[in-house]
């Protein structure tokens, strides 16, 4: 079915009676790379052909056929052609510019429903193909692509609706647009987590892959999710992800792709990360004395590391730097570029591969280690090894600060929706691990956030009773 057959009937009616037609000869470009997009077509007859020009001779990334549409996603982004494209033979295609389409949306919105609709649709089967491609391989490789589960159709249908409708009802009505996209989203919320609490493990990833597959055109809108998703392949997790989420700054692809940044922004997970951040902040001002030598791991994530140098410098403290590579550690080391060379010891150290084979640096006797998000990523027999190593390294009395995450009902969609996995653990079961591993565990930090931060020492005088207090004005 092609795009004008998808509309509804009045809406094709006014479409094909504002289109404009073009011809188009054998090797003519209709497009070129890099030019503002906007302008949608539709071919009727003939092929084209979407090229990289930039190489000699072109390649050729795909081939148009008739009844395909063109520019719908530069039309949706407002962004750039990514390609070239022009005619492997002689062509007629239907126009219409991104001025009219607008005014043809403000002038009518049911076709305004219509059009977004049906563009929504066209942009998640071209989805669904290129996962389908990629699943059965380049070179040769043939598979059968699992089809999408049922659960996720069921789960992803009402909101992927409500947010193809949103477009047009944001020019008309904003307030009342935003008010119906967040009732959609935090009942998917709840939806999805009451489906994915039920599941086996991989029956979880089949559930939070389809839905993936699914929204994917939508989420990308969000800056975060757009960082989240586009990290280099390994990653745990992507440096601008993480920039963007302590910042608190909503941002996207137009009124949609803002609003649903700052629901991304606002949920547990997102306000445990940045609270957690403080609360390590405000321990370390509570716990450094004179003196006292600290070792801050993977402290390059910690978004207050900075802010930790003033305090470092009034009170005399030398600061050893443990990161997993040398981009994080040449990363932590300009943040804390006002500290004297001596005050501050760089060790490269890819912590998870040294705790698998059991090996973990002497860095000497320290009075405060802190420990910023690894446990997000490690196995409890891998968190045991590291926090036994951490016990070992403190003198008597001295502090270690360990953050991690609890359970919440957002995890699937930062584990499957924003590939972006953590370990969840309880307050009573971080502060088990930590004694298990030698550490003297102050009261479990108050359950019913997502932000933890377990204060132990080793030996010598116990830490106080009440965990970290939260900066004024922090919620979870």
């Amino acid at each position: 079915m092609d795009f004008l057959e998808r509309l509804e009937p009045g809406a094709r009616a006014r479409l094909v009676e504002e289109s404009r037609t073009i011809h188009l000869s054998r090797g003519e470009v209709l497009i070129h790379r890099g030019e503002p997009g906007g302008d949608v077509y539709l071919l009727e007859t003939g092929t084209l052909e979407a090229i990289d020009s930039r190489s000699e001779p072109a390649i050729i990334l795909a081939r148009i056929h008739a009844g395909d549409l063109v520019g719908e996603m530069a039309f949706l982004s407002e962004a750039t052609r990514t390609a070239d494209v022009r005619a492997a033979e002689d062509c007629v295609c239907r126009w219409w510019s991104r001025s009219q389409l607008q005014r043809l949306v403000e002038e009518d919105p049911s076709l305004g429903r219509s059009l977004f609709r049906t563009l929504a649709e066209l942009v998640v089967e071209r989805s669904r193909q290129i996962s389908r491609l990629a699943t059965e391989g380049a070179l040769g490789r043939t598979s059968t692509p699992r089809p999408t589960p049922a659960a996720a159709r069921h789960l992803a249908d009402p909101l992927r609706e409500v947010l193809m409708a949103s477009e047009p009802d944001f020019r008309r009505d904003p307030a009342d647009a935003t008010r119906r996209v967040r009732h959609a989203l935090d009942r998917f919320r709840g939806e999805f987590f009451d489906a994915w609490q039920g599941r086996s493990a991989p029956r979880r990833q089949a559930l939070g892959a389809a839905l993936g597959r699914e929204l994917h055109p939508y989420l990308i809108r969000s800056h975060l999710a757009e960082y989240a998703l586009d990290r280099a392949s390994g990653a745990s997790e992507d440096p601008l992800a993480v920039e963007h989420l302590h910042r608190d700054e909503a941002g996207g692809d137009g009124e949609l792709g803002d609003l649903l940044d700052r629901w991304l922004l606002d949920l547990p997970t997102a306000v445990g990360l940045r609270r957690r951040s403080a609360q390590t902040l405000t321990a370390c001002r509570d716990l450094l004395a004179s003196g006292h030598r600290v070792v801050a791991v993977n402290g390059s994530r910690w978004p207050h590391l900075s802010d930790l140098v003033p305090l470092l410098l009034e009170r005399g403290c030398r600061l050893t730097l443990i990161e997993n590579d040398r981009a994080s550690l040449r990363a932590a080391m300009r943040r804390l570029d006002p500290l004297p060379a001596d005050r501050v010891r760089p060790v490269l150290l890819p912590v998870a591969d040294a705790l698998l084979r059991r090996h973990t640096p002497d860095v000497g006797v320290q009075e405060m280690v802190i420990v910023w998000g690894l446990l997000d990523y490690l196995p409890d027999r891998l968190a045991i090894r590291l926090l036994r190593a951490v016990a070992t390294g403190l003198a008597p009395g001295g502090h270690a600060l360990v953050t991690a995450l609890a359970p919440s009902d957002d995890a699937p969609i930062f584990d499957h929706l924003l590939g972006w996995p953590t370990v969840r653990r309880s307050a009573r079961h971080l502060v088990d691990l930590a004694t298990r591993a030698g550490l003297d565990c102050a009261a479990p930090p108050a359950e019913g956030g997502v932000a933890l931060v377990v204060h132990g020492c080793r030996g010598g005088d116990p830490p106080a009773a009440t965990p970290p207090r939260p900066p004024q004005g922090a919620t979870d």
